[in-house]
Order: C-alpha cells, then structure tokens, then sequence
C-alpha cells in the first residue's frame, strides 16, 4: 500500500503550434474574448472592494488634516479688513 501511495502519474501532451495556420491564434483569441473580458472585469470589481477600506483608512483622515491645515493658515479676513480701515 505504501508503494501506491509513493506512486505519482505523470500525463505528457505534446503539441505542434507550428503547423496551426496564421488565424488559429487569432480564432482562439476571439473565442476567450467574452471569458477574459468577464475574468477582468471580475477582477476590477475585487481590486475595488480590496481598496475601498484603504481608502477611508487613509483618505479620511487625510482629508480632515488637510481642511484642518487649511483653516489653521488661512488669515483671518475680518482682522485684515480692520487693521486697514
């Protein structure tokens, strides 16, 4: 039993791709269109969902310092108009 276990297969597939004619390529090009394309979109929408919680992590945060750093060097505008005046 041990020596079935320890046994493996190994499958061998040989192909010629040089005696497929110049569109075979193309063909099978065409024929995954639809699967890649929905492969890919599959993708973007996992890529999005994996960005999103990085995004409020970072860009909240980010966003509120930012406002935060603008107000703190803004001039005060009623002080300037005072001390012109």
């Amino acid at each position: 039993m041990l020596e079935r276990v320890e046994t493996e297969i190994l499958s061998v597939v040989i192909r010629a791709d040089r005696n497929q004619s110049f569109w075979r390529p193309i063909a099978l090009a065409a024929s995954d269109f639809g699967s890649n394309l929905s492969q890919g979109v599959s993708i973007a929408i996992s890529g999005i969902a994996y960005l999103i919680p990085w995004l409020l992590f970072f860009g909240v945060p980010a966003w509120i310092v930012r406002k935060l750093w603008r107000r703190r060097r803004r001039p005060n505008g009623s002080a300037a108009a005072r001390s012109a005046g």
